[in-house]
């Protein structure tokens, strides 16, 4: 599958003190989720996120991926793609 064929986006997390384990174990349970890894630095947490549409990937961030209990912030950004940035 190409990159563009679905959208993609990224949610940066900061995290509540020792709360890392559980946030990273229920956003890996969420539909989308390729990938999520604790960092180190200005944010506590990357998510990858993939959905058919941006309208399917704001969804699965407003309802599911913001709303994970020891998520203190979280910002989405969702990847410019050629096909849909016409």
């Amino acid at each position: 599958m190409r990159e563009c064929d679905v959208e993609t986006g990224y949610v940066f997390y900061h995290i509540d003190p020792g709360c890392h384990r559980s946030v990273l174990e229920r956003v890996k349970a969420v539909r989308g989720v390729s990938a999520a890894h604790v960092v180190i630095g200005i944010w506590d947490m990357v998510v990858r996120v993939e959905a058919a549409s941006i309208d399917a990937l704001e969804a699965a961030y407003f309802t599911e991926l913001n709303q994970i209990e020891g998520v203190a912030n979280s910002r989405l950004h969702i990847v410019a793609c050629p096909r849909t940035r016409k």
